[in-house]
Formats: structure tokens, sequence, C-alpha cells
């Protein structure tokens, strides 16, 4: 994985899939932490919530038209 920061307060980050799918499941470990933490405010719950919905997306699109193939 590589992280560049291209201008103050923006990074350009290139990952591989496995990295990439690594970091949503951590983010989705730690969506499923905040939501019990009385603490958590609804701004990052959301945010969070928005991040893993858009990368769902993304990933729903790459994989339209794909089919796996299950012959053994």
């Amino acid at each position: 994985m590589r992280i560049d920061q291209t201008r103050p307060d923006v990074l350009a980050v290139t990952a591989t899939r496995a990295e990439l799918a690594l970091l949503a499941a951590a983010a989705r470990v730690a969506l499923d932490v905040i939501r019990v933490d009385p603490g958590t405010s609804s701004a990052s719950l959301g945010a969070l919530e928005r991040v893993l919905g858009d990368y769902d997306a993304a990933i729903g699109r790459m994989t339209e038209g794909v089919t796996t193939c299950t012959s053994s």
C-alpha cells in the first residue's frame, strides 16, 4: 500500500484488492464497535456508514455481469 499527500488534508492511496478488502473489513469491525459505544457522535457513525455504503455500491458496480464458475 502506498499513501501520498497530494495537498494539505488530501491523501491518495494506492492499494491492492486484498489491502482494500482488509481496510473495508476493519471498517466494518469498527462500525460494529461504535454502534454500541454511547460516546460515539452521530456524525462519526453516519460518515462511516456512508463510506462503507459507497464501497459496497462500487463493488456491486464492478461485479455487475460477472459470473462465477460453480462447476466442479
